[in-house]
């Protein structure tokens, strides 16, 4: 039930996109694609935001808003690192369920 709602991200659940973006097709996509980053890799890179920002028309200040749920920009190293510390407790007691999410997140990042 909690995969209908929620993604697994660092070994954390998130509320979905569908849940998130208030039907606001943009905002969907764009949180979409920042768990996709997060979920495979703790930080993503301050050039990696701005291409998104400008791909697809997407409007910077959705990419803000999105960013500041779910991430904090560390202006030191010039990245945005996912606000949650890795459940790795989780993945370690559910192995099955963090490997199907994490395989989701492979295909998703081919498509997005």
């Amino acid at each position: 039930v909690l995969q209908k709602y929620a993604v697994l991200v660092q070994g954390c659940w998130v509320a979905s996109s569908g849940l998130r973006s208030g039907g606001d097709r943009v905002k969907y996509k764009v949180r979409d694609q920042l768990l996709c980053k997060f979920a495979l890799s703790r930080t993503v890179s301050r050039e990696e935001i701005l291409k998104l920002g400008g791909a697809h028309g997407q409007d910077m200040e959705v990419v803000r808003s999105v960013l500041g749920d779910i991430a904090i920009h560390n202006q030191r190293k010039g990245v945005y690192e996912f606000k949650e510390q890795p459940g790795a407790a989780f993945v370690e007691a559910h192995p099955e369920v963090a490997q199907a999410q994490a395989q989701k997140w492979e295909e998703a990042g081919k498509d997005l």
